[in-house]
């Protein structure tokens, strides 16, 4: 029924043609004027309620593109805040591996600075990450026990 309605004026013209088509066909004494207005409130009904349901879908159609806009906006947001926080992650662990390689450096600087001997001075050399850290703490531990550390 709808896609026979183009639009509201139709609509409109077509229940005034209805009415007048209703009025004529009463005053010429083929309708009985008893059921004359259940007739006109039928098709008035008819016509109202393709008029409702064409302002409902309009209605839904519009509701839907709205969310749909909103969705594309905060699709748009998203990515440019999740590109943000991509970035931001990367940057951080940029800055924790730098932050790794100078305590390495203190460290390493501190075990030669302490080495006593060249072949200390060689051993604290070959020694990287884990190692380092933890021949430091030897060291640190055995210079408070010595009373001369930090």
């Amino acid at each position: 029924m709808i896609s026979l309605i183009p639009n509201e004026i139709t609509i409109a013209v077509i229940l005034v043609v209805v009415a007048l088509v209703v009025l004529l066909i009463s005053r010429m004494g083929l309708l009985p004027s008893k059921s004359l207005p259940y007739v006109a409130g039928a098709l008035l009904a008819v016509f109202g309620l393709a008029f409702a349901n064409r302002l409902r879908v309009k209605g839904l159609r519009d509701a839907a593109e709205k969310r749909r806009k909103e969705l594309e906006d905060f699709a748009k947001k998203a990515a440019v805040d999740g590109e943000s926080a991509d970035a931001a992650a990367a940057r951080a662990a940029e800055l924790n591996a730098q932050a790794d390689r100078q305590e390495q450096a203190a460290a390493k600087s501190i075990a030669l600075i302490n080495a006593k001997t060249e072949k200390d001075k060689d051993a604290v050399d070959n020694l990287h990450g884990d190692e380092l850290h933890r021949q430091l703490d030897e060291l640190v531990g055995r210079l408070t026990k010595e009373g001369s550390g930090p």
